[in-house]
């Protein structure tokens, strides 16, 4: 379908503005939702600094490109967001792309056969300056054509252990039905958008509390011990990071 659920949109959104992109690919654009989010994501700021109507193409900065297999999901308003629109299979267009900051596949790869978005994973990993974000279904979710359109039947099931070979992987799922996975060339510090503010006061007394546990911890396990809590608390929070079999 051109559209997908709504469930991981402050994780996309928070990831996105954390990551000052210049450039974005979006594979599977459909009806655009993300093009909206990605131009609120990386332009926004600048109307709030530069005191401009940023929501006018013409003052855009960040080169936004999209991919999507069928033309028919294609109407003025996609044009409008991206600045250029790829319409093909994204396998046949991957490798003759340039290089992105970031490349978003939102509910793509579970449509396209295992062996071959492994492939097209290495591809869009190289074209990728700081990584690729992926959102997928949990579990297998059987979908046929929709509306007549082969491009929309499901093919493959994905987790996290599918993406084990990539440098640094983040990985969550979300109301027990999406996995947003975020494959990326150096571990990026990724927040609940949904945790609390803190004041500056407030942060500096955690901060200081975490070191506390740090020291005790240590006395008590030792050094081992304490790298062991930490890697266990970050795959927790949603890292994972493959380095060396760690």
């Amino acid at each position: 379908m051109p559209t997908s659920e709504n469930i991981t949109i402050p994780y996309i959104s928070r990831i996105i503005s954390s990551l000052s992109l210049t450039s974005a690919l979006d594979v599977g654009i459909g009806m655009g939702k993300f093009g909206f989010l990605f131009r609120e994501a990386c332009e926004w700021h600048r109307f709030l600094e530069d005191n401009i109507n940023c929501f006018s193409k013409e003052k855009w900065k960040v080169r936004l490109d999209g991919i999507e297999v069928c033309s028919e999901y294609i109407t003025p308003l996609q044009y409008y967001l991206y600045n250029t629109i790829y319409i093909g299979p994204v396998q046949e267009i991957a490798n003759n792309l340039n290089p992105y900051d970031l490349i978003h596949m939102g509910d793509v790869i579970e449509h396209i056969d295992k062996s071959e978005g492994q492939r097209l994973l290495d591809i869009l990993f190289e074209k990728a300056r700081i990584g690729v974000l992926i959102v997928t279904p949990v579990g297998e979710y059987e979908q046929k054509g929709v509306k007549g359109n082969p491009y929309e039947a499901h093919q493959s099931v994905w987790s996290p252990v599918d993406f084990r070979r990539f440098p640094c992987v983040w990985a969550r799922k979300v109301a027990r039905r999406q996995w947003i996975i975020f494959i990326s060339r150096k571990e990026i510090r990724l927040g609940n958008p949904y945790a609390r503010r803190r004041t500056k006061a407030q942060y500096l007394h955690k901060q200081a509390r975490k070191e506390k546990y740090k020291h005790a911890i240590k006395a008590i396990l030792g050094t081992k011990g304490l790298e062991f809590l930490l890697r266990t608390k970050r795959r927790l929070e949603g890292w994972k990071i493959n380095n060396q079999g760690n």
